[in-house]
């Protein structure tokens, strides 16, 4: 990651969250998240910004592609540019975890 500018995609928490982090370890020139949820996007920039790496969040549903460009070009404009994505979307809507999933909610995971 050594002086790549990285977006994350579902990077607001867990596996997407972990990944930006250690691309700023690794030396990312720039951080760039997408997350669904407002509020843990804004959270999820505090590994760049604590060691002075520029950094771009947005809150998008990325399920259509009009969302989808409008986040990843908000994010390439205030970063400059994109190197790398790294994909971590991911919703279950269904019932918890390794219950009966409802056909809309894996449709809409997938």
């Amino acid at each position: 990651m050594d002086e790549l500018s990285v977006v994350t995609v579902g990077g607001g928490v867990g596996l997407g969250l972990l990944l930006a982090d250690m691309a700023v370890a690794q030396g990312a020139a720039a951080i760039g998240i997408i997350d669904v949820d407002e509020l843990p996007v804004t959270d999820a920039l505090g590994a760049a910004v604590a060691v002075g790496v520029p950094a771009a969040a947005t809150a998008c549903d990325i399920r259509t592609s009009d969302a989808a460009h409008a986040a990843f070009t908000k994010l390439a404009t205030r970063l400059g540019r994109v190197d790398t994505v790294i994909n971590c979307a991911a919703i279950f809507r269904g019932n918890p975890y390794c219950k009966s999933p409802t056909p809309i909610g894996m449709r809409q995971t997938l």
